[in-house]
């Protein structure tokens, strides 16, 4: 299938690029994150309620989300717009925390889920 980015979602991405200061290859990590959709259209995660029939995929950082839709009838996997991940200091503390917690188990020989 083609991956194809709409009006608004290419919009939305040349703003993040220039508020966020985005390095110059910017384009090309996001054209090589969804370059799995080609072969895989349905491997994001599918969206519920008003969101159906999107699917979500995360773009070449974590922060960065993308919706798109499968237009099987067209072969086409059109990218509707991008979200951003907004975390507040909290959020983000506890995550690192957690994720250090983590890797120190798995480092240490455990193999337990840390929370």
């Amino acid at each position: 299938m083609r991956v194809v980015f709409v009006a608004g979602a290419l919009a939305d991405l040349a703003e993040l690029e220039e508020v966020l200061s985005l390095p110059a290859d910017t384009r090309i990590r996001v054209r090589e994150s969804v370059r799995t959709l080609e072969r895989f259209p349905y491997a994001g995660r599918a969206l519920e309620g008003e969101w159906e029939p999107y699917r979500l995929w995360i773009g070449p950082w974590p922060w960065m989300l993308f919706v798109y839709e499968v237009l099987e009838s067209r072969e086409l996997v059109a990218v509707a717009r991008r979200e951003v991940i907004q975390l507040t200091t909290d959020d983000a503390a506890k995550s690192a925390v957690a994720s250090a917690a983590t890797r120190r188990a798995r480092c240490f020989g455990g193999s337990r889920r840390v929370s």
